[in-house]
């Protein structure tokens, strides 16, 4: 996965109308987090950079839901600050689940009770491995046209552009990223990062394996 999307960064650098001033890349390589990264996750939750070299291992128990919705944090969310102005943040991540009921992917932050989730989503009864954006608490955006199903490995980024976040998701036959979306906010953004959630009538077991995460300036 990881030469795939430098190459796909390459080409981004190269030819995209944004312009790109400095990129600020974790791989996740080294045995402790960056200092810049706060995590909030349930005490259950584990997590390491040693389990599989070049990733961070969330590991969620299936005995019970991890949620991030309606003032409940028991999910993880792993945040760093970002800046005023527009950026760009990307990460790619392979999923190992025992059920369904689980969304993994990007954040967005304002405060504990304001975020927005650009994330894959597995449910049963909808939207099985497609990726969706979600206004914590609030509101759900899923246009009509559905993104087609990326199965339990994905490559999502959102792209902060004045008042508007696109949210786009690697494509392999095209070798591009889609645009899915683009959603126009009227809130603070304070920080960016990776989360991951459980939910349902009752949890199931989930390890997920981030491989990098990417902020563009």
């Amino acid at each position: 996965m990881r030469r795939l999307i430098v190459w796909g960064l390459f080409c981004l650098l190269l030819i995209s109308s944004i312009t790109y001033a400095e990129l600020d890349l974790d791989e996740f390589d080294v045995a402790e987090l960056n200092e810049y990264w706060s995590l909030s996750a349930h005490k259950d939750i584990t997590y390491s950079l040693t389990e599989k070299p070049g990733y961070i291992v969330f590991n969620l128990p299936g005995e019970r839901v991890y949620d991030l919705w309606n003032q409940v944090n028991d999910g993880v969310l792993l945040t760093r600050e970002v800046p005023e102005g527009d950026w760009t943040v990307e990460t790619g991540f392979e999923l190992e689940p025992k059920g369904r009921g689980y969304q993994v992917g990007l954040v967005i932050w304002t405060n504990p009770n304001l975020m927005f989730f650009w994330c894959l989503q597995r449910d049963e009864t909808k939207n099985n491995g497609r990726p969706v954006g979600e206004l914590h608490g609030i509101s759900n955006v899923r246009p009509e046209k559905s993104p087609p199903d990326l199965g339990t490995e994905a490559v999502l980024r959102l792209v902060k552009v004045k008042s508007e976040i696109l949210l786009q998701y690697w494509d392999e036959d095209s070798n591009d990223f889609i645009t899915h979306h683009t959603y126009r906010y009227s809130f603070p953004i304070n920080r960016a990062g990776l989360m991951v959630r459980t939910f349902g009538r009752a949890g199931s077991e989930l390890k997920v394996s981030f491989d990098y995460f990417h902020l563009l300036l």
